[in-house]
């Protein structure tokens, strides 16, 4: 994956983060009822999944960006 590629994904996810921020500071942070903390508990497990994709992408980004990061391991003879 490219560059432009990943910065596209990373955008996405980022856009992705900030409306389920704003879902749950809507039902304000843990809701009134049963139905609105389930569904809190379900954003707050997105927002952790996306955040790893987000992590993972911005990592890969600069690893392809900055060669002289990755480190080769060779087996000691």
């Amino acid at each position: 994956m490219e560059l432009h590629a990943l910065n596209a994904t990373e955008s996405g996810l980022r856009q992705t983060i900030a409306h389920i921020e704003s879902r749950i500071a809507l039902m304000g942070d843990r809701g009134d009822c049963a139905y609105e903390q389930a569904l809190a508990d379900t954003y707050y497990e997105l927002l952790v999944q996306y955040g790893r994709k987000l992590f993972l992408l911005q990592s890969r980004r600069y690893l392809l960006s900055e060669p002289s990061a990755i480190v080769t391991h060779t087996k000691a003879s």
